[in-house]
């Protein structure tokens, strides 16, 4: 990890709102992080980190990458690399408060909702997903494209079990 003084020198690709810096700012090539006063630049080896653009950060500081398909977790400065399940762009993301990140995918081929634990990434349900939210319950919420009808619908997952809720709105 290399870190610096330095203010964003590409175009911005991404901003996430921080607590240990008031906000976090990504290019291609480098992550930014604003203290209110200093910009603080961090870089990492191409060959643990292609891309800086994180598709999340969740509540506890966890930046989340798409990489070659592989999910990468930059926690603390070190990344992990988590090869299990391919994932790739368009992705969304939504964490709920035991930790859990649920993501979306609109890939044609790998269209879904997985969710990651912090130790691996498991695929919830087929389909490409446009959006995803978790609610104060812990209710995973999604729209999805049925395959069949080629319509975006209203999803939800409570515990396994996912139902369709796009008539009740």
């Amino acid at each position: 990890i290399h870190h610096e003084r330095q203010t964003p020198q590409y175009d911005i690709t991404a901003i996430f709102p921080g607590t240990e810096y008031k906000i976090w700012v990504s290019t291609e090539k480098t992550l930014h992080a604003f203290d209110g006063t200093y910009w603080k630049k961090f870089t990492y080896e191409d060959k643990s980190l292609r891309d800086h653009t994180p598709f999340f950060r969740d509540d506890i500081g966890r930046f989340f990458f798409a990489d070659g398909g592989d999910l990468l977790v930059l926690k603390n400065g070190e990344i992990t690399r988590f090869s299990d399940m391919k994932i790739y762009y368009p992705i969304i993301a939504a964490s709920d408060k035991k930790g859990t990140v649920y993501m979306g995918l609109y890939d044609i081929n790998t269209g879904g909702v997985y969710s990651f634990d912090g130790v691996s990434v498991k695929k919830l349900r087929a389909g490409r997903t446009r959006s995803i939210a978790v609610d104060s319950s812990g209710r995973v919420w999604a729209t999805m494209r049925d395959s069949e009808t080629d319509s975006m619908e209203l999803m939800a997952m409570e515990g396994d079990e996912w139902s369709k809720w796009t008539d009740d709105i």
